[in-house]
């Protein structure tokens, strides 16, 4: 199928009964050895992937959470939404940035608290922003390093 997978033959497929319990029996991971046949090579090339794949998910994931508690913060300051719908996900996002004590004190006195979480949060994904331009030249050198070129 590609080189990392492989077809499984019929007699071996699963036959389950409910079928969209099994998201694939037709083929399966290959492990693939580098041209000495060591398979620390093979880990290594996993481990390099992995975690960039890791890196790359992390940081997106971190980015839409910022951008996210940004927008709901302008909306709570701007009035068009009230301090109460906030949600669990902007908490969770500032209580990474100042620890678990924000959380009262946004409740306590959102008109306060909130202009300076929102131009914190501005500043933290801007910082994340130009540290993910950097990371992408790491990143794109880990994959052309660990995958071979089409022909």
């Amino acid at each position: 199928v590609t080189p990392s997978y492989k077809l499984i033959p019929e007699e071996e497929q699963e036959q389950s009964p409910a079928k969209d319990t099994v998201l694939n029996n037709k083929c399966c991971l290959m492990r693939l050895d580098g041209p000495s046949g060591n398979s620390t090579e093979v880990k290594d090339y996993e481990e390099a992937m992995a975690r960039c794949e890791d890196e790359m998910f992390e940081t997106d994931m971190l980015m839409e959470a910022l951008k996210s508690a940004v927008e709901k913060a302008q909306r709570v300051i701007s009035g068009e939404m009230r301090m109460e719908d906030l949600g669990v996900k902007f908490y969770r996002c500032i209580e990474r940035m100042y620890g678990g004590e924000m959380f009262e004190i946004v409740r306590e006195d959102h008109n306060k608290a909130l202009p300076v979480i929102l131009r914190r949060l501005k500043e933290k994904l801007k910082k994340l922003t130009a540290a993910k331009e950097v990371w992408k030249s790491g990143w794109k050198r880990v994959f052309e390093e660990n995958t071979q070129p089409e022909e």
